[in-house]
């Protein structure tokens, strides 16, 4: 016996499927949205940037296109946004980290890049830049120069600076005091090797430099603080 075939029955079956994974599909909407990863900025700040207000269809949302509106936020490094069905976006940020804060509640990432920054401590300020003084500006590209150099600092000292000063030329102050007078900007890491070995050796002397001078590494000079004793006074 042969069977009999229906074609027409099963193109309407594939049809009416269709319609109906079509249908559930539109009624996934976004419920929830979850911001990951911030620390200097609230949620909310991320979630106005982002655009999202809930009740998108989440499979027919761009993602790359929520990414982008939040890198636009200067705080924002960068920015991942994933789904999760049936209805949650999750918001990955990567803030930018402060190498100098510049006052007016401002500070500047390691590429110069001018964003606000709430004050805070053991952030170095950097005085005597130029650029504009509004998140999303650049700084100068020797101020640039500087910080992007803080990195490749040994880290025992990089941790103790507090101030930075480029009026003239560069020079730090760590958290003693003690200034270290770099010159001009150029040569940085090697001038900051050589200001952590003389500071070791002070360390190791119990003395307390006014100032370490590495404007030539090879050949670096400090002054102590310590006032000399006075000589006795002989007896009469």
């Amino acid at each position: 016996m042969k069977r009999r075939r229906w074609p027409g029955r099963v193109v309407a079956v594939v049809v009416v499927a269709i319609g109906v994974v079509a249908a559930a599909v539109s009624l996934l909407h976004v419920t929830t949205i979850e911001i990951v990863g911030t620390s200097a900025l609230s949620p909310s700040d991320i979630l106005a940037a982002s655009g999202l207000r809930g009740g998108e269809r989440i499979l027919w949302m761009r993602t790359a296109s929520v990414a982008m509106r939040v890198e636009s936020f200067p705080s924002i490094a960068a920015a991942d946004v994933e789904r999760t069905l049936p209805g949650t976006i999750v918001i990955r940020v990567t803030e930018r980290r402060a190498a100098a804060t510049l006052g007016r509640g401002l500070a500047a990432d390691a590429g110069g890049v001018v964003f606000q920054y709430p004050p805070t401590s053991g952030v170095p300020e950097l005085v005597g830049w130029r650029g504009g003084a509004r998140p999303g500006a650049l700084l100068d590209g020797g101020s640039r120069a500087v910080l992007a150099s803080l990195r490749a600092f040994p880290a025992e000292l990089r941790r103790r600076i507090r101030r930075i000063s480029l009026v003239g030329s560069v020079t730090m102050v760590l958290d003693d005091g003690t200034e270290l007078r770099f010159g001009q900007p150029v040569d940085l890491v090697a001038k900051a090797r050589a200001a952590v070995a003389v500071l070791s050796v002070a360390a190791q002397r119990h003395e307390r430099l006014a100032y370490v001078d590495v404007r030539a590494p090879t050949a670096p000079a400090s002054r102590d603080r310590t006032p000399p004793s006075p000589s006795p006074t002989p007896s009469p």
